[in-house]
């Protein structure tokens, strides 16, 4: 399956630099990890350490397929050093991820 995985994605998975936790964080955001989804498809956690309105520093643990792992680490890069009100009310950080993923195929976008 690692073969179906552009160059490009490949990177991101294989790109340690976000991944982890960070000790009392100013921001968590998560999905999967509530009581009747965890176990199910994915969970995603993202940490955030935030100086002057600024995202200083971004980390995430995951759980779910290479494309997820991607989606993940290039958000996270996309998203460090960006003013907070530059992303607030939208993901436009993981909007921008998709193309840093391609050509992954409209069929992978999702695990």
């Amino acid at each position: 399956m690692m073969n179906e995985y552009s160059d490009n994605l490949l990177k991101y998975v294989n790109d340690p630099s976000h991944v982890g936790f960070i000790e009392q964080p100013d921001g968590i955001g998560e999905t999967g990890l509530d009581g009747g989804n965890v176990g199910n498809r994915l969970a995603v956690r993202f940490t955030l350490q935030v100086h002057r309105e600024r995202i200083q520093k971004v980390r995430f643990q995951v759980f779910g397929c290479g494309y997820t792992i991607a989606a993940c680490a290039a958000a996270a890069e996309l998203c460090e050093g960006r003013k907070l009100q530059d992303i607030a009310g939208g993901d436009q950080c993981g909007d921008q991820s998709a193309p840093q993923l391609q050509p992954a195929g409209r069929a992978n976008l999702l695990c």
